[in-house]
């Protein structure tokens, strides 16, 4: 009787958990879509497709534990803290937690703390639903006790499972067009579903060779690129000559002068090469003016702005917006470009294991010590390796910036360039380059702490806005100090600026600034967004050119031309591409008259050229020309 009694009380309780366990994979999508605010946006094929997920999450979970207790409260807790993840990134960066930023916690969690995390009803409400769903798990438990079942219950979940993502992964993808829109991922994830877009994520991390990739072309295109490039240096050097030749039979002073005549774009008649090459990369520097002309009650970028002795300046195309600084780093120290990646990839973080030839490793053969400045951790976006990777001598990170001045806890751009000038003075006479990524305006402009002083005059209501523009204003005066600082050096010496990305503010300022929503924007309109200011600025005399946009790709082969360095067979390259590309963008590209193709047209043939040797350079490493992507 004892026993018969027992055995109904756990048929009593199976059965319900049973019930649980089959419908919690349900209650926890409409919770998790709930708190990321995308519940009834997501229909047809992608709903049913991120239910899949959901049961193949718990089904796999519970023939691993043989418990639906553990795998609910498990999964529930983990699904919550990533739904309520997504929903405070979305809320303060405009831009999803993608896949790769697994690999970059570490950066994540360092620069949360600058953010406000507001309880809201419905935060509150998903939490309370998480925990009431895992509390009738733990009072309704499930197991299988007989062995052979279990068995069964595994190799159907497993078999399952496998079949489902090689169908995903092979046709679905494609066949239901699932990709993600990478110049607006938000919106992706919101239609599709954040689960379904992750897993489509993980589809980007691996690099295929470019069609009619092979060593062998790769060889050909290296050989003939470089000899391509010995003509047109001997062409600058012919050019150069003339020009001076001309400038003293007609007895004019030596001003010196772009040259028209020379293949190399942005080489000029100057003989000097600088001693000092200090590279700075200026968190979320950006000028919204460019977008539309505002009125503010002070001006913002005033000394920027009327610069124009000895330097080049326009827009520079990168590759981010309000986030993902190492991208537009990775562009610039490479020349490689995040289009001729792996869709959606963080090189840093994935790519940056091996020796990797950058603009440090080009200058460190031309006989200058390579520095990396960086005022926080040197984990962050795995700096640490990936500037050892790419030949960095010396990384100064937070620990040297110690005592430093700070603005909303980040060093300021001021203190930064104290440190800077600290640097060159200790090596005075010695070829050097720096590469300094700043803080001060990194995201997280809601601090109350924080008095801003610049406000738009004609727009109310936009306090992040408000901050954003004041830090633009610090920035603005520590450009001066640093330009006027480097005016009177002793060693020539080249100042490279520019902005990683534009600041994630108010969508509504945005709008006012683009005067429509963001959904209704053009390709053009689009790029806007993605451009941030550049300057290439000397304290001894160079040509006032203003650019019609360049990528950040672009950016180091412009600075070795300027600087009169050697270039490798790759900048020449991507010098020869600049021509016909002004902008090499995941929206498209912008030919040499300033249209802008999308990439579903006919590309210019240098475009696979540099796609083959862009992945000879950064995957097929048994295979690599290293010659052409390094100098003698």
């Amino acid at each position: 009787m004892h026993r018969g009694t027992t055995e109904a009380v756990n048929e009593r309780v199976r059965r319900p958990g049973l019930w649980v366990l089959a419908l919690a994979p349900l209650a926890m999508y409409v919770i998790f879509e709930s708190a990321t605010g995308n519940l009834l946006q997501i229909r047809g094929i992608p709903l049913i497709l991120n239910l899949i997920f959901f049961y193949m999450f718990y089904s796999l979970g519970f023939v691993l534990t043989n418990s639906s207790r553990v795998t609910c409260i498990f999964l529930n807790t983990l699904l919550t803290v990533l739904a309520l993840g997504e929903y405070y990134v979305v809320d303060f960066r405009y831009r999803p937690i993608m896949v790769w930023d697994a690999l970059s916690l570490r950066t994540a969690v360092s620069v949360s703390s600058s953010y406000q995390y507001d309880i809201t009803p419905g935060v509150a409400s998903v939490v309370c639903a998480s925990l009431a769903l895992s509390a009738l798990a733990f009072k309704f438990p499930f197991r299988i006790e007989k062995g052979r079942l279990r068995a069964r219950a595994a190799a159907l979940a497993a078999g399952g499972s496998a079949l489902f993502l090689a169908l995903f992964y092979g046709k679905m993808i494609d066949g239901f067009d699932l990709h993600t829109r990478m110049w607006d991922p938000v919106v992706s994830y919101r239609e599709d579903g954040y689960i379904l877009s992750t897993m489509v994520g993980i589809s980007y991390l691996k690099a295929d060779a470019p069609e009619g990739y092979s060593p062998e072309r790769a060889a050909g295109i290296a050989a003939r690129a470089e000899r391509e490039l010995d003509a047109a240096e001997a062409a600058a050097a012919q050019a150069a000559a003339n020009t001076l030749e001309a400038q003293a039979v007609t007895e004019t002073p030596g001003t010196q002068a772009a040259l028209d005549d020379t293949p190399l774009r942005w080489k000029t008649d100057t003989d000097i090469t600088p001693t000092h090459i200090i590279c700075i990369m200026n968190e979320s520097f950006s000028d919204l003016g460019e977008i539309r002309d505002f009125p503010t009650n002070v001006p913002y970028l005033d000394y920027y702005r009327r610069l124009e002795d000895n330097c080049l300046k326009g827009d520079l195309y990168v590759p981010v917006f309000g986030a993902m600084t190492c991208n537009t780093e990775f562009e610039f120290l490479t020349g490689n470009s995040l289009v001729f990646a792996p869709e959606g990839s963080v090189p840093f973080q994935l790519y940056m294991k091996e020796p990797s030839y950058s603009l440090a490793s080009l200058l460190k053969d031309q006989g200058y010590e390579t520095i990396a400045m960086h005022p926080y951790p040197a984990g962050n976006w795995n700096r640490e390796q990936a500037y050892a990777a790419m030949g960095f001598d010396t990384f100064l990170a937070e620990e040297f910036f110690e005592g430093s001045e700070t603005l909303r806890g980040y060093v300021s751009d001021r203190a930064n360039y104290e440190k800077i000038t600290e640097v060159t003075e200790s090596r005075k006479g010695d070829p050097l380059f720096i590469f300094n990524v700043t803080m001060q305006n990194h995201g997280g402009y809601g601090h109350e702490d924080f008095e801003p002083t610049v406000w738009p005059a004609e727009y109310e209501g936009a306090p992040l806005a408000e901050q954003y523009l004041t830090l633009m204003r610090e920035s603005d005066q520590a450009l001066e100090y640093l330009i006027e600082y480097y005016k009177d050096a002793e060693d020539p010496t080249m100042i490279v600026l520019f902005g990683d990305h534009r600041p994630g503010l108010e969508n509504g300022f945005y709008e006012y600034l683009l005067g429509k929503p963001i959904a209704e924007l053009s390709i053009q309109e689009y790029a806007d967004l993605y451009t941030t200011p550049f300057l290439v600025w000397t304290n001894y005399e160079t040509p006032f050119e203003e650019s019609e946009g360049m990528s950040a790709q672009y950016l180091s082969t412009c600075v070795l031309e300027r600087a009169n360095l050697k270039l490798s067979g790759y900048n020449y390259l991507l010098d020869r591409m600049s021509r016909e590309a002004l902008a090499v963008h995941f929206l498209g590209y912008k030919d040499g008259e300033g249209l802008w193709h999308p990439w579903d047209g006919e590309e210019p043939p240098v475009f696979a050229e540099t796609r083959i040797m862009q992945y000879n350079n950064m995957f097929d490493l048994e295979n690599r020309i290293d010659g052409f992507f390094a100098v003698d």
